[in-house]
C-alpha cells in the first residue's frame, strides 16, 4: 500500500475531472482531447488518458500528471499543487489520510445546509416573507433572479428554524455545526438569522456551504455571515463563483466586489464573470480558486475610504505572479449594484476597462499622499513604495524570475534605474525576513528544475534574458548581435545554453510551434513559457536594441561580484594589479563611467572589435580595454 501523501491523492482523483475544470474534454477513443490552456491552441492539441492518469500536449509539449497540469495551470509550486487536489479528494494534506468519521460529519452538515436553504426559500415567496420580497424587488432584483440565486428569508424570533427542524427531525446540535443556530451560556439554542433576507453560499461546485443575511430591520450588523464551520471558511469561499465560473473562463477574467447584492444585480444585467468576497481582503486561496479560470482578476471597490484600503491588498496578492491583478474605482458614493442598476451595465464595464494595475494603484496613492512636498518627500514617497513591495516580496518568497518582472515594473513606475530598486529592495528584503523569519514557519517546496538554475542570478539579469529570448522565439530568428549577447549571458544558466542550441539547431527562419514540439525538457519549456509570457505579439520598435544592452549592463554587474570575490580571494601579489584593474573598468561600465557604446558592448563581442577597427580607421586612440 503507498503511504505518500502524492500517491494517495493521484489514487482518490481522476485527471479528466481535474483538467474538465479547466478544459472543454471530448472523449475520443480511450482518451479525452481539447485545446491546450498552455499556447495559444487553435485545434485540439491537448490528450488526457484515464487509464494512465497522465496529459499530454503534442503542439508545446507540457505533460504529466494531475498534480503538475494543477502547478501548471494554476501557477503554484508542486506542494501547493499536492494540497489543492488533497482537498478536492476529501484528504488531510496533514495527515494524509481520509478521516472516515470527519467524511459522514460532512455528509451530514451538507444534508443539513441544503435542508435549511430551501426552507429559507420557501419562506420568501409565503406571506411570511412579503417584507424581505419587496425590499428585494426595490433593490432592483427580478423574481427570476431570485429564484436563480436561491435567495430566501429567515423569519423573525429565535426558534423558527429550529422548530421547523424539529419537525425535520435534524437535531440541534447539527444545525449549531452548520452555523446556523447558536447556543446561550444556559445552553438555550436560538436561531442565528433573524428577520434577515438570506442569499446561500455555495462552493465552487454548487453545494452550499453556509449563508449571507442582510438585516430588514434596525439589527446594528448589517450582513451576518455563517460563522467558520467544517465546510465554512470565509477565506476560502467566493459567493457567486459556482454560477461565475464559466463567464470567468469564456472572458478570462474575474471581477471581485464587495456584496452579495453587488454580484446578484451585475449577473441579473449580464455581467456574469463577478464574485464576491465574504467581508475580507482578497486571499491566496481565493486566488488558487480563480487563477485556473482567469488570467486576471479585476477588485472593483466603492471610491471609499474602505474600498481603498480593500484594494491596496491587492499589491500583495498580484506579487504572487499567478495572475494579473488590477483595480478599478467607481465614483463616489456608489457601489457596483447602484451603479449597474442606475446607469447601465456598459458604463460599469467601462470603468473595468480603465482599471489599473494593482502596483500603479497603489504609487498613484503613494503620489497623491507626497503631493507638494517637493523632492525630499518625492524620495521619501519612492523609498516607502518600494519598502511595502520589498516586505510583501519577503513574506511571498517570490523566485527571481517574478522579482525581476517586478524590479523591472517598479523603476517603471518610480522612475528609478533597475539597479537602484534592485539594490534597495534587497536591503529591504534582508531586513524584512528577519522579521518574517520570527513568525512565519519554514516549509520546504519542490522548486521546479528551471527556476533551481537561475539560483545565485540577480533578477535584472533573468528577466532581461528572458525578454530577448521571447524576442528571438516570436520574431523566428536570432541576428547575429542578438545571438552574440545571448552566447555571453548563456553561460550563466544550463537552461539558457539549452534553449540557445536548440534556437541554432532550428535554422533560420524557424517555426516556433515545430522547435516546442521537438523539445521534451521541463525546464526548457517553462523557459519558453516565461520568455514568450514577457513579450508582447507586436514588439515596439528599438526594444531588440534595448534589451541587448541590458543584458551587457546587467552581466558587468555580475562580473563585478565576480571580480570583488577573486580579489579578496588573492593572497600573492602576482596577477592582483590585473584583476584590480578589471575589476575597475567593469565597476566604471556598470556604473555608466565609461562611454555607452563601451558600457554594452564587451570586450570579446565582434561588435565591440569592430567598433575598435572604426575608431583606428577615423585615426582615434583606441579605448583601453
Amino acid at each position: 500500500m503507498h503511504n505518500s501523501l502524492k500517491d494517495r491523492v493521484l489514487e482518490a482523483i481522476d485527471i479528466v475531472e481535474v483538467v474538465s475544470q479547466r478544459v472543454s474534454l471530448k472523449k475520443r477513443g480511450r482518451e479525452y482531447v481539447g485545446l491546450c490552456p498552455f499556447h495559444d491552441d487553435h485545434k485540439p492539441s491537448l490528450y488526457v488518458n484515464p487509464q494512465k492518469q497522465i496529459f499530454k500536449c503534442f503542439a508545446c509539449g507540457a505533460g504529466g500528471d494531475a498534480i503538475r497540469f494543477v502547478q501548471l495551470s494554476a501557477k503554484v509550486d508542486f506542494g501547493e499543487a499536492l494540497t489543492m487536489l488533497a482537498r478536492q479528494a476529501g484528504i488531510d494534506p496533514k495527515l494524509g489520510a481520509p478521516d472516515p468519521a470527519a467524511s459522514r460529519k460532512r455528509d451530514q452538515l451538507r444534508r443539513v445546509l441544503e435542508w435549511a436553504a430551501k426552507w429559507f426559500e420557501r419562506n420568501l415567496w409565503q406571506p411570511i416573507g412579503r417584507e424581505a420580497l419587496e425590499y428585494a424587488r426595490r433593490r432592483g432584483m427580478s423574481d427570476e433572479t431570485l429564484r436563480a440565486f436561491s435567495i430566501g428569508y429567515a423569519p423573525q424570533g429565535y426558534e423558527a428554524l429550529i422548530a421547523a427542524a424539529r419537525q425535520a427531525r435534524v437535531e440541534p446540535q447539527l444545525l449549531i455545526d452548520a452555523g446556523l443556530a447558536g447556543s446561550s451560556e444556559r445552553g438555550r439554542v436560538y436561531d442565528r438569522f433573524r428577520h434577515r433576507l438570506i442569499f446561500p453560499i455555495r462552493d465552487a461546485s454548487g453545494r452550499v456551504v453556509g449563508f449571507g443575511g442582510r438585516t430588514l430591520g434596525d439589527d446594528p450588523a448589517k450582513y451576518l455571515n455563517t460563522p467558520e464551520t467544517a465546510l465554512f471558511h470565509k477565506a476560502r469561499v467566493l459567493y457567486g463563483l459556482d454560477r461565475a465560473r464559466d463567464a470567468i473562463r469564456q472572458k478570462r477574467e474575474a471581477v471581485v466586489v464587495e456584496g452579495y447584492t453587488d454580484v446578484v444585480l451585475l449577473h441579473q444585467a449580464g455581467v456574469c464573470n463577478v464574485v464576491a468576497t465574504l467581508g475580507t481582503a482578497l486571499s491566496d486561496e481565493h486566488v488558487r480558486l480563480l487563477a485556473p479560470l482567469a488570467e486576471r482578476v479585476t477588485m472593483c471597490f466603492d471610491a471609499d475610504a474602505a474600498g481603498a484600503r480593500a484594494a491596496e491588498r491587492a499589491v500583495e496578492v498580484a506579487l504572487s505572479d499567478r495572475i494579473e491583478v488590477k483595480v478599478a474605482l467607481l465614483p463616489a458614493g456608489q457601489d457596483p449594484a447602484e451603479l449597474v442598476i442606475g446607469a447601465g451595465p456598459q458604463v460599469f464595464e467601462q470603468r473595468l476597462l480603465e482599471a489599473i494595475d494593482a502596483l500603479e494603484f497603489r504609487w498613484q496613492q503613494t503620489l497623491r499622499q507626497a503631493a507638494g512636498g517637493g523632492p525630499a518627500a518625492q524620495r521619501q514617497a519612492a523609498e516607502g513604495f518600494v519598502r511595502l513591495v520589498a516586505q510583501a516580496a519577503a513574506r511571498r518568497r517570490i523566485d527571481p524570475v517574478a522579482e525581476g518582472l517586478l524590479v523591472g515594473r517598479v523603476a517603471e513606475l518610480v522612475g528609478l534605474p533597475p539597479t537602484s530598486v534592485y539594490t534597495l529592495l534587497e536591503r529591504i528584503k534582508r531586513s524584512a525576513r528577519t522579521d518574517v523569519a520570527e513568525t512565519t514557519p519554514d516549509t520546504s517546496r519542490d522548486t521546479s528544475a528551471y527556476v533551481a538554475s537561475l539560483e545565485g542570478l540577480p533578477g535584472g539579469l533573468i528577466s532581461a534574458t528572458e525578454e530577448l529570448f521571447g524576442l528571438v522565439l516570436r520574431a523566428g530568428s536570432c541576428d547575429a548581435r542578438t545571438r552574440d549577447v545571448l552566447m555571453q549571458t548563456a553561460v550563466q544558466c544550463p537552461c539558457w545554453q539549452a534553449l540557445l542550441r536548440r534556437i541554432e539547431a532550428q535554422g533560420a527562419p524557424f517555426e516556433l510551434a515545430t522547435l516546442i514540439a521537438g523539445c521534451d525538457d521541463p525546464a526548457e519549456l517553462e523557459l519558453i513559457q516565461r520568455a514568450l509570457k514577457r513579450v508582447p505579439d507586436e514588439p515596439p520598435v528599438g526594444l531588440e536594441d534595448e534589451l541587448r544592452r541590458r543584458v551587457i549592463s546587467e552581466l558587468e554587474v555580475v562580473r563585478v561580484g565576480q571580480l570583488r570575490a577573486e580579489l579578496m580571494r588573492r593572497t600573492e601579489p602576482d596577477g592582483a594589479d590585473e584583476a584590480f584593474r578589471a575589476l575597475l573598468e567593469s565597476a566604471r561600465r556598470a556604473a555608466g563611467v565609461l562611454g555607452a557604446e563601451h558600457r554594452w558592448l564587451s570586450r570579446s563581442s565582434p561588435e565591440r572589435q569592430k567598433h575598435e577597427r572604426d575608431t583606428n580607421a577615423a585615426g582615434q586612440a583606441p579605448a583601453r580595454s
